[in-house]
């Protein structure tokens, strides 16, 4: 999920930083009295009103020569109006420009350009370019003195979803991690930045095969979520939903299920959330109805968060593959091979760009050797399962007994492609033995 807290807060901030200096047209009165109008508006969802009015207040053409603060202010409230009318790219640009407005303003005015630095990152993080979203967060951190040191812990966990995305999940934990130590020693407390940085631990050990370190964090987040925010903000509705997708993975569907079903009561009711947010609440909803057999229902789910992700500039690629791999599921019980087949050969690629390094990815490899079994292709359902065993001995460990139904899987597939007795042996061995860890544990 992507986060708006930070968009909120800089809300009120941006309209606290009304340039001390003489300004042209409309007065300095008048501009914070627009300005303040429009940060209701916008808060109070009138997004157009509100666009309405900064079109009043920061004609664009007048911006390049105003004073460098109130060109900050007015090109980041242009920008928030421009993301909640998903355009995207204008508000990259504008973004851009506040940020070096903010710069040029002097350093009483880093807090703003710090916020900026951060909102950019999440818009990198929306398009999928990680790779910028890092150097916005990495050049903000490198900026912060001594006494702003109670902004680095929200940059930290920012930085760590990063990581994640980038195929560096355990760096993302470390990082996360250290946030949560340094929000530990604020002062004051901050349970909304903080929930964050608990979710981001949550979902980058769910990636790895951490469920139970996945689902502390995961409540964790839920909880601080509901008393900083409410149940209803979709910050709360998002932690609820990866909480969901942790509980599915350790076998608890029923709850899964529970929190799903009030997360999409929620969304749907919010004129303002995500379609990618609501897009993963069906494709988790499908994975709930694969579980209790209701393959009906699983392949409604899995083509309602397809259709509507998509609709979206952006679709949330992890939610898609999630998504296609459960509508292959339903065809391949079903014993529709080839449309498994076409949707696989879709989520796979898509799995290996955006999670290299993931239980989603080997999920998603098991599928495809599962399905070259059905159609009696033993020597690539090998290879398959082999690649699939690896990526679970890498991200989960190689002695978790989740790898153990693979092994076994693969030591059946071995059999049917004739190989040798000790080799297959070697692998039931292996098995065994991981189940017998589970057994002592």
């Amino acid at each position: 999920m992507r986060r708006i807290i930070i968009l909120s807060c800089s809300l009120a901030f941006a309209a606290d930083l009304m340039p001390a200096e003489p300004v042209p047209a409309p007065p300095r009165a008048a501009f914070e009295a627009v300005i303040t109008q429009a940060r209701e508006a916008l808060t109070s969802g009138r997004i157009r009103e509100a666009g309405s009015f900064l079109q009043e207040a920061c004609p664009i053409r007048t911006l390049a020569a105003s004073p460098p603060a109130r060109a900050g202010v007015c090109y980041h409230f242009l920008a928030v109006v421009a993301m909640k009318e998903t355009r995207t790219e204008e508000a990259l640009e504008l973004l851009r420009h506040a940020a070096d407005a903010w710069a040029a303003a002097g350093r009483e005015y880093q807090e703003a350009w710090g916020n900026t630095q951060l909102i950019l990152a999440d818009l990198y993080q929306q398009r999928h370019q990680p790779a910028l979203a890092e150097v916005a967060i990495s050049g903000y951190l490198q900026k912060l003195t001594e006494k702003d040191q109670d902004k680095r812990p929200e940059a930290l966990s920012r930085l760590a979803l990063v990581y994640g995305d980038t195929g560096r999940p355990e760096l993302g934990r470390k990082t996360a991690r250290d946030s949560l130590s340094a929000f530990g020693s604020l002062s004051v407390p901050r349970p909304a930045e903080a929930a964050y940085a608990h979710n981001t631990l949550g979902v980058l050990s769910l990636s790895m095969g951490k469920q139970a370190e996945a689902e502390v964090n995961l409540r964790r987040a839920v909880q601080l979520g509901m008393e900083a925010l409410g149940e209803e903000h979709l910050d709360t509705v998002g932690y609820q939903t990866n909480l969901a997708l942790a509980l599915l993975a350790g076998g608890n569907a029923d709850e899964a299920e529970t929190l799903l079903r009030r997360a999409r009561f929620v969304v749907e009711r919010q004129p303002g959330a995500s379609g990618n947010q609501l897009g993963m609440i069906s494709a988790e909803l499908s994975a709930v109805a694969i579980v209790h057999n209701k393959l009906a229902i699983a392949g409604e789910e899995a083509r309602k968060a397809l259709a509507i992700l998509n609709r979206q500039q952006w679709p949330d690629r992890r939610a898609t593959a999630l998504a296609q791999v459960n509508l292959a599921d339903v065809h391949m019980r079903a014993n529709r091979l080839a449309e498994a087949e076409s949707l696989l050969n879709e989520a796979i690629p898509s799995e290996r760009n955006v999670a290299p390094n993931s239980r989603l990815l080997g999920d998603g490899v098991r599928r495809m050797a599962q399905l070259r079994v059905r159609q009696e292709r033993w020597r690539e359902a090998s290879d398959l399962y082999r690649d699939a065993i690896g990526l679970y001995d890498r991200v989960v460990g190689a002695d978790n007994p989740a790898v153990a139904p693979l092994l076994r899987e693969y030591a059946d597939t071995l059999k049917h492609d004739g190989r040798p007795k000790a080799e297959i042996r070697g692998v039931e061995m292996r098995a065994k033995t991981l189940l017998g860890f589970t057994s002592r544990r």
